[in-house]
């Protein structure tokens, strides 16, 4: 994934999505923009397909980030319903490939 800043706008920058819904994710990359700051996300994924450029503004920025891995997080501005959907069959296909999130949390009968 790549990440770019929007006000001032930047080049894009690497990083790694930790974590990912559809109001938004938390990124680990090698800087962060300011807690407010709008930014770009593009998520591409060849399995399960994704390939979608999101906006959303940063919300948080861990206090032990230090030069050369920071961790923060974006909430996701405006999108259509669509999207978001295609962000959540995007996210259960990941936990399902990764043999996550199918746990039975209710005894048999």
């Amino acid at each position: 994934m790549t990440w770019a800043r929007l006000d001032p706008p930047g080049d894009p920058l690497p990083g790694s999505v930790i974590s990912l819904s559809s109001g938004g994710a938390r990124i680990e990359a090698p800087t962060s923009p300011a807690v407010g700051q709008l930014v770009s996300i593009e998520l591409q994924s060849a399995e399960p397909p994704l390939d979608l450029v999101a906006f959303g503004r940063v919300i948080w920025v861990r206090s032990d980030s230090r030069p050369g891995r920071s961790i923060w997080a974006v909430a996701f501005e405006g999108l259509d319903l669509e999207v978001q959907a295609v962000l959540a069959r995007f996210v259960f296909c990941e936990a399902a490939r990764r043999g996550k999130g199918s746990r039975r949390i209710v005894g048999a009968a």
